[in-house]
């Protein structure tokens, strides 16, 4: 590995990892520096594919870590399909949200800020949220906890996300300034 992407690899390891932990969940523990050091080789081996006109290369090592960690869930059998999109369009959402911010704080306190906006949810809603992203339970699965329909679990969800990135946004500027 040449060492200016080896430079790379190591300014952007930290997001990448937590990357990887937040969209494998509960498999975390097992999973999650295999999938970053498949990514990485992969990344390396299709450097050539990177636009920068298509995104930031945090947003093309984050594609290449999703795809990797969907694949490892699907090994796994622990989401169904339908699940996992809702699952990374979620994580994504806030991935995305934290490379248009100009943060001095490392990813790890970046995590730290997502929990406290979880927190600062409302207990219907915490509970959804940390039944399907640490828990790994299916929509399904987290209506019969809840006794909620699934559409409704969707709903939890969705609104959450939107509560989440609110709160994560509010804090990132508090911080900047």
């Amino acid at each position: 590995m040449d060492r200016s992407f080896g430079i790379l690899l190591h300014e952007h390891r930290a997001m990448m990892l937590a990357y990887a932990q937040t969209m494998l969940g509960q498999h975390s523990a097992m999973y999650a520096e295999d999938v970053v050091q498949e990514a990485s080789l992969a990344a390396y081996n299709n450097l050539s594919n990177f636009d920068e006109s298509k995104g930031s290369i945090g947003a093309w090592l984050r594609t290449i870590i999703r795809n990797r960690a969907i694949d490892k869930l699907r090994q796994a059998k622990a989401r169904s399909y339908l699940d996992i999109d809702e699952f990374v369009q979620g994580v994504e959402e806030v991935y995305a949200m934290f490379d248009q911010q100009s943060m001095r704080s490392n990813w790890g306190d970046r995590v730290d800020i997502l929990w406290e906006c979880v927190n600062e949810l409302k207990k219907p809603m915490q509970v959804v949220v940390r039944l399907f992203y640490i828990n790994g339970f299916s929509l399904k699965e987290i209506s019969a906890k809840v006794s909620a329909s699934e559409m409704t679990v969707g709903q939890r969800l969705k609104r959450s996300r939107d509560l989440i990135r609110l709160c994560a946004e509010r804090k990132l500027r508090a911080e900047a300034s």
